[in-house]
């Protein structure tokens, strides 16, 4: 999920909650999107290497690793690239992405929990958390 408890109290006008999860304990590698409880996309992960598509609103990405072994991933859209992730430091839960002129950090919002912060200039922008203790 995108949010959760008081992070979804803090969130802007812009932005949109969205949930995840997975569509069958038979087919552990797709998720179902949702915005509320209208479904609006899919995350299809690939059984080799760090890969995925992820459809949502009728708009088509691939997700990857760039290269085997790199802290480096990327999203694409019609074969250009979205966004790069970049992970500074191999031990570490912290991602420095890039959109276009704009640089966000992705980081992990504890040390022991799951859940991670979305900021841009030290102000949070979004959220990822699980929907609950066992998701």
């Amino acid at each position: 999920m995108l949010e959760r408890g008081a992070a979804a109290d803090r969130r802007g006008p812009s932005m949109s909650v969205l949930g995840f999860g997975l569509r069958s304990f038979f087919r552990p590698r797709i998720y179902d999107i949702t915005r509320g409880s209208a479904p609006v996309g899919a995350i299809e992960c690939s059984r080799m290497w760090e890969r995925a598509t992820i459809s949502i609103d009728g708009a088509n990405y691939a997700a990857a690793r760039d290269g085997k072994m790199s802290g480096a991933f990327y999203l694409e859209a019609s074969g250009n690239r979205a966004a790069t992730a970049e992970k500074p430091s191999m031990s570490g839960r912290l991602f420095t992405v890039r959109i276009g002129d704009r640089t966000l950090t992705l980081k992990a919002a504890s040390t022991f929990g799951r859940s991670y912060v979305l900021t841009e200039h030290d102000v949070q922008i979004g959220a990822i958390a699980p929907l609950g203790w066992l998701a």
